[in-house]
């Protein structure tokens, strides 16, 4: 009767650490670790189309934060998120909003820059504008017109020069 007490608790200490270790390689894994030295940043953008709470923020290719927050200012949104503090980010720095996919989610993405200062790490980040498929659409149709455009002038042209050339061969003979 004792033996299988022991084996029960045997079989209860093992699924709890088992289950422990689960779950912080979980937390570890999706970045969950409240230990990381992280500095919270903002940084505001005239629009963030498909970004979203918890999407990556990308240093040069490489994950290092994400993002907490947004709140609308005025004519602007205001972007709060975590960044490693390992990362140097240099004063000509490039913040945009990125889709690495196609249908895929949107993320936060930093081009560190090369000057020799860095930045004020407590001073918010200013972003450009990200460009979104209906802007790409619009700037296609927009060119479509303005081709089928030169296309028609071409052709006015090139009538108008056949008729040159026939009246020049009729007069030289």
């Amino acid at each position: 009767m004792a033996n299988r007490k022991f084996s029960e608790i045997k079989v209860g200490i093992f699924v709890f650490v088992a289950f422990n270790i689960v779950l912080f390689t979980l937390f570890w894994a999706k970045g969950f670790l409240i230990n990381k030295d992280q500095h919270t940043m903002t940084a505001y953008f005239t629009s963030v189309n498909g970004l979203n709470v918890a999407d990556p923020v990308v240093v040069n290719g490489i994950r290092k934060g994400k993002i907490k927050d947004f709140e609308l200012e005025t004519d602007t949104v205001r972007v709060t998120f975590t960044l490693d503090k390992d990362v140097k980010i240099r004063t000509d720095y490039t913040l945009q909003i990125t889709a690495p996919e196609l249908m895929g989610t949107k993320q936060l993405f930093i081009y560190s820059g090369k000057a020799p200062s860095e930045i004020d790490y407590t001073k918010p980040m200013y972003g450009e504008t990200p460009a979104d498929m209906a802007a790409v659409m619009k700037t296609m149709v927009d060119l479509s017109s303005d081709v089928s455009s030169l296309l028609k002038k071409f052709s006015g042209t090139t009538d108008k020069l056949d008729k040159t050339l026939t009246n020049v061969n009729d007069i030289i003979g």
